[in-house]
Order: structure tokens, then C-alpha cells, then sequence
């Protein structure tokens, strides 16, 4: 084998090393580019699932808000009826009390004989 054979089939060894290099090397990139698409999806996945819970939760904040402002504000009014009432109490003529003598009329007298 000449010297010129021996270099091209050396290159030509080279090349096809390369070559090889370069697709094992583009097919591992691929396997990466799907492996990271693949976790974003499942990471938009979890995210949309995050969020999913996150509005019921939201909602029922709201509703136990609302709630709590709905009895605090049932408590103010009972507050202002109850002084409204003791109020009106106050400024009322009492009645005057009447002592009981003890009078039966006529009908229910027991007989004495």
C-alpha cells in the first residue's frame, strides 16, 4: 500500500469516525430536546393543576369572608337593637305598682253562715 492510500484510507477511517461522532452526537441533542420538552410539558401540566386547585381554594377564601363580614355584621345590628332597646327602656314610664290587697268581689266571697 503507497503512502497515498494508506493517508486516504486513514481519512477516509477519520471521516467516517467523525461522521459518526457528529450523528451520535445530534441523535444525544435530540434525546435531550425531547427529555427537557417533556419536562416543560409535565411542568405546565403541574403548574395548570397548581392553578386548578389554587381557584377553589380562592373561592372558598372568599366565601369565608364573606361570611365572617355577613356575621359581623348580624353582631353590630343585634348590638344596636339590644342598646336601641334598653333605650327605649329607659325613657318609658314605668307602671306604677300596685299592691295587691287582697279583695275578692262579691261573686267569690266564700258564704259565711
Amino acid at each position: 500500500m503507497s503512502s497515498k492510500q494508506m493517508w486516504l484510507t486513514a481519512t477516509g477511517k477519520s471521516i467516517r469516525r467523525c461522521a459518526k461522532a457528529k450523528q451520535q452526537q445530534q441523535e444525544q441533542q435530540q434525546k435531550q430536546q425531547q427529555q427537557q420538552q417533556q419536562q416543560q410539558q409535565q411542568q405546565q401540566q403541574q403548574q395548570q393543576q397548581q392553578q386548578q386547585q389554587q381557584q377553589p381554594q380562592r373561592q372558598q377564601q372568599q366565601q369565608q369572608r364573606q361570611r365572617q363580614h355577613q356575621q359581623q355584621q348580624q353582631q353590630q345590628q343585634q348590638q344596636q337593637n339590644d342598646r336601641n332597646y334598653a333605650a327605649k327602656l329607659c325613657r318609658e314610664p314605668k307602671l306604677k305598682e300596685r299592691p295587691y290587697t287582697g279583695r275578692l268581689s262579691k261573686q267569690n266571697r266564700p258564704t259565711t253562715t
